[in-house]
């Protein structure tokens, strides 16, 4: 599957299209080179754009609503975070080492710990690094370390929901990931028996229950520029998750 991601991603989806029009010009056959490189500069115009990105990303962040209010949730006293990628670079603090992600995601799951009428523990679900640089970030901010438990076993969302079934059981927890991964992630542990409560974070769009229309933006969210770019290539990553999720069900 992560070479299926890989190949349908659409940078790399804009790069066969350019090496192939390269390779048809040397052939001497315009006309066909031309198909591929309107194809490449049409996808990177609508990913680039924000009205595009933003469409793409509202199919994935309007499905849950932030959990605004936790202190009436009486059955409900566990955190759990989901890691992202982060570094472990020994030649920077390791607050230089967390990436924006993580930092999002790791600050909802402390706001929504410190709401809670009894909170128990955070739980930190991931791989090695991420989880060690996010547990340090906790005690930075005042959490004990006996109030942070680390599974730091899980590569991806299906790992962390195996090795959380194994520590959760059918316990009731919230569920902390960017607002775009939560609709995969919650397929994921429910499907293995999970219960939790979605609680999205790190909004790249925000949360709206209508698309926006895009005639009010001004004439300069209709150039492309490549921080859009990535977050519609991200969005396009998890409808591909979702998509193979469905597929192999």
């Amino acid at each position: 599957m992560s070479i299926i991601k890989i190949l349908l991603a659409p940078f790399s989806i804009i790069t066969i299209c350019l090496l192939t029009a390269i390779v048809i010009l040397l052939k001497k056959r315009e006309r066909g080179a031309i198909y591929f490189i309107m194809i490449a500069t049409v996808l990177i115009f609508l990913l680039g754009i924000v009205p595009f990105s933003n469409f793409l990303l509202w199919g994935l962040e309007r499905t849950y609503a932030p959990l605004m209010n936790v202190y009436d949730m009486h059955d409900v006293n566990l955190v759990v975070v989901l890691t992202s990628w982060d570094s472990d670079d020994q030649t920077v603090p390791y607050t230089s080492n967390i990436g924006y992600n993580s930092t999002a995601r790791l600050l909802e799951a402390y706001r929504i710990y410190r709401s809670m009428q009894k909170p128990e523990k955070i739980v930190i679900s991931g791989g090695p690094v991420s989880a060690q640089m996010m547990t340090k970030v906790l005690m930075l901010w005042g959490v004990q370390r006996d109030k942070i438990i680390i599974e730091d076993r899980s590569a991806n969302t299906r790992e962390s929901a195996v090795n959380l079934k194994e520590l959760l059981s059918t316990q009731r927890f919230i569920l902390v990931t960017s607002a775009i991964h939560l609709p995969r992630a919650m397929r994921s542990f429910t499907k293995h028996g999970l219960r939790p409560v979605p609680a999205p974070a790190d909004f790249l769009y925000g949360y709206h229950k209508k698309f926006e229309s895009p005639l009010a933006r001004p004439l300069s969210s209709f150039v492309p520029n490549t921080d859009t770019f990535m977050r519609s290539c991200s969005a396009i990553y998890e409808y591909l998750g979702l998509f193979w999720y469905f597929v192999s069900a």
